[in-house]
């Protein structure tokens, strides 16, 4: 069976929790210190937000399994901290972009 819709969810972690918000869903806030735990609550938590605000029953799936899931945010993390490392070497933590007249061809360029 094809999928009625999908949802963006968005990953993050503060102070140990790990926490699943989404743009699309008003109310939708998972957090937990156990990933697997959060992340197995999402569709539950989605599930039951559907029911209560608009009388929908439905199963909600993720699109990733858990192993896939931390797969990819552990690749997300070594690529962040290759940049943070990068920046830290060359010793630069803000970069400023120009602005120019809109309606025309324009690239912003970095400056140092």
């Amino acid at each position: 069976m094809k999928p009625l819709a999908e949802v963006t969810v968005q990953y993050r972690t503060r102070e140990g929790w790990h926490l699943f918000t989404s743009e699309q869903m008003d109310g939708l806030f998972v957090a937990s210190p156990d990933l697997e735990a959060a992340f197995n609550d999402v569709p539950v938590a989605i599930e039951k937000l559907l029911k209560l605000d608009h009388d929908f029953d439905c199963i909600v799936q993720p699109k990733l399994d858990f192993g896939a899931f931390c797969a990819l945010t552990e690749a997300h993390r070594a690529a962040q901290e290759a940049v943070d490392k990068r920046l830290e070497e060359q010793r630069r933590d803000a970069f400023f972009f120009t602005i120019g007249p809109s309606g025309e061809p324009y690239r912003a360029t970095l400056s140092a």
